[in-house]
């Protein structure tokens, strides 16, 4: 579970984002903006909302049966939402659009399902911590969704276009 946690961390996304290029401005900026503002959002819940809001290492006396994984280093404070679910929904959510299919959509949405609980696996969230989480990662993904693809910016046929890959002139 340490390692399949990772699989959430920022720089997954970021690297995604920019191999997103590739395809399009619209699929980069859909990974782009859904984790970035579910990142934003994340942070200013726990330090500004949620900042009393403990992590279950803070309650180690209280939960003697704890699972702990060795090797792990527990953190104590902000908990609500995980940034990691949140991340993970957003990222999974934003290749689901780009891929554009109901098969793959519901993989990504299992591997997401399994970051967020990598999270509560390590005890370093609370299961709401991470359904939360989850949640605030779906529907920012889903609101950059309308917007790149049912709002203002869906009639930008520039967005379409890759700005890494040479278009033939035919």
């Amino acid at each position: 579970m340490p390692w399949i946690t990772e699989g959430a961390n920022g720089w997954v996304p970021a690297v995604l984002a920019i191999a997103l290029l590739w395809h399009s401005w619209r699929a980069f900026l859909m990974m782009g903006l859904s984790t970035l503002l579910g990142s934003l959002a994340v942070q200013s819940l726990k330090h500004f909302i949620f900042s009393h809001m403990d992590r279950p290492a803070a309650f180690l006396a209280e939960m003697p049966g704890l699972h702990l994984v060795p090797g792990v280093e527990l953190h104590s404070s902000f908990s609500f939402p995980s940034g990691h679910s949140t991340t993970a929904f957003g990222m999974c959510f934003a290749l689901a659009v780009v891929w554009g299919k109901r098969g793959p959509a519901v993989g990504l949405a299992i591997i997401a399902a399994i970051l967020a609980f990598s999270r509560v696996y390590l005890s370093q969230h609370f299961t709401e911590d991470a359904v939360a989480g989850a949640a605030l990662g779906t529907f920012i993904g889903w609101l950059v969704y309308r917007r790149l693809y049912h709002g203002p910016l869906s009639l930008h046929t520039g967005l379409d276009r890759s700005p890494v890959r040479h278009y033939s002139s035919e």
